[in-house]
């Protein structure tokens, strides 16, 4: 143990040195802030593989660690202490997300998968400073939605992150395969990494990238087999195909269409098709909805987006579906458990959605949550009968398919149900309270505001897409501890 705090100190102290002369060097030379910053990610991220690496190292040690600079960053970040931050012409908490994404990585793997974990972290180490250095000199650039990527890149990224894998795990023996499969291996998860950085906004592929590309090297390295390499295979091309033919049909944007492929992939290849039926179920039944309801639209209130899906959108349904899935292949969850909880999570996002497009179709009484006051058609917090029977009828729907399917008994189902009835009632509480939206003379709107209004509700971060997410990862909580 003496040993291993000796090796902490000296990892510690050499990336505080480095942090300290890049901070400096942030607030006294502006045109040398991008270089400074990668140069600090890149020190710090080999001084956490080889914290990794290092056996006499407990885990728990770096749990602590990871932890003490996650919450140190994110109130730097809040408080602008950092000229590494501030200095940015769009601020992007790029050392928080840092540690959040190692953090998370050894909270949901342990102790007995080190070797996973670095290969995860090892995918934004280097890989992600040369594609944004290159990507920025080489230009070539793919902007859609709040995501703005270079092609070249994005295949510095590619590139670097597969001779990497392939060379450290050919050469440290970690798996038995052969060269073939290893190739094969390698480059399916590398691609999925790169899809994940090439749509991440905002610089959160730093925390996407490894956490979401984590059950795929457990699956594809670690528990590999020709027909889990197959399915992942299969993943690509269907998914690819369905995602095609929705965006063909405008039924999703384009980065909407990219996230609805990530999302895709990795749901097929955790769950299979007990994952991939409810997932369609639910974009298809909501689709035609919503379809149905462009004809007969009675909102009265004019809304953020149009009809058309985005990448917002998109993850705040299918987002915390898939990381419940990828808890399942952990040490953390149960993968039963895992999926019964998935299909609560997706029985409340079908239960909302289904609540939405048939309250809005009919003329009828739309009423505040809480207060029962008449409120406009559409407003986030209000509710109506035709609105709240399709919210029964859709959170009921996703367990009596999978148990049609035979994949769960039917003492699931009903706890299913409620929990996803309970989900729509939340989202509407949520609506009601903390959602924002802002008045123009009689018209309650929940765009983005001008600079300057005063009669508005909620807060300003609390968007529709915002909602969906917190009331699906409060469902998933919920389920977790009735379930358990």
């Amino acid at each position: 143990m003496p040993a291993a705090v000796a090796h902490l100190i000296w990892l510690l102290s050499s990336v505080t040195i480095v942090f300290l002369a890049t901070e400096w060097i942030a607030g006294k030379k502006k045109d040398q802030l991008l270089l400074s910053r990668k140069i600090l990610h890149i020190w710090t991220g080999a001084m956490i593989l080889i914290a990794l690496l290092d056996q006499e190292i407990p885990l728990s040690y770096l749990l602590l660690i990871g932890t003490i600079v996650t919450v140190l960053s994110l109130i730097a970040f809040v408080y602008r202490w950092l000229n590494i931050d501030e200095q940015l012409s769009k601020r992007e908490p790029g050392l928080f997300y840092f540690a959040l994404s190692f953090t998370i990585l050894i909270l949901i793997w342990g102790e007995s998968s080190r070797d996973l974990i670095a290969l995860s972290f090892w995918l934004i180490v280097l890989a992600d400073p040369a594609a944004t250095l290159f990507g920025r000199r080489a230009g070539c650039r793919f902007t859609t939605g709040p995501v703005n990527k270079s092609l070249w890149g994005s295949l510095v990224f590619f590139l670097i992150n597969f001779l990497g894998l392939l060379l450290w795990v050919g050469l440290k023996g970690m798996v038995q395969l052969s060269p073939a499969y290893l190739i094969l291996s390698i480059f399916s998860i590398v691609l999925f990494a790169t899809s994940v950085e090439w749509i991440s906004p905002w610089g959160t592929d730093n925390v996407f990238v490894p956490v979401l590309t984590a059950p795929v090297i457990h699956l594809l390295l670690f528990h590999f087999s020709v027909d889990i390499l197959l399915f992942h295979g299969w993943a690509w091309l269907l998914g690819g195909t369905f995602v095609l033919l929705t965006f063909k049909k405008e039924m999703l944007s384009s980065d909407g269409a990219l996230v609805a492929l990530i999302l895709a992939v990795l749901l097929f290849t955790l769950g299979g098709w007990e994952a991939a039926v409810p997932i369609l179920f639910f974009f298809f039944s909501s689709a035609i909805m919503g379809r149905i309801n462009r004809i007969s639209d009675h909102r009265e209130i004019k809304e953020a987006k149009g009809r058309k899906r985005d990448l917002l959108q998109v993850f705040s349904n299918g987002g915390v579906a898939a990381l419940i899935l990828a808890l399942g292949q952990s040490s953390l969850v149960e993968m039963n458990l895992a999926y019964l909880v998935f299909l609560a999570v997706m029985a409340g996002s079908t239960a909302d959605t289904w609540a939405t497009e048939i309250g809005t179709m009919f003329r009828g009484g739309t009423y505040s949550i809480l207060s029962w006051r008449k409120v406009p058609v559409g407003l986030s917090g209000g509710v109506s009968i035709p609105g709240s029977l399709a919210a029964f009828l859709g959170a009921w729907s996703i367990g009596l398919l999978a148990m049609a399917l035979g994949w769960i008994a039917w003492k699931w189902v009903w706890i299913i149900g409620i929990l996803g009835f309970i989900s729509a009632l939340i989202d509407s509480l949520m609506g009601k309270f903390l959602q924002f939206r802002w008045k123009e003379g009689r018209t309650w709107r929940e765009d983005k505001p001008p600079s300057a209004i005063s009669d508005y509700t909620g807060y300003r971060w609390m968007t529709n897409d915002m909602v969906n997410l917190l009331s699906g990862l409060f469902t998933g909580l919920l389920a977790f501890l009735l379930l358990i």
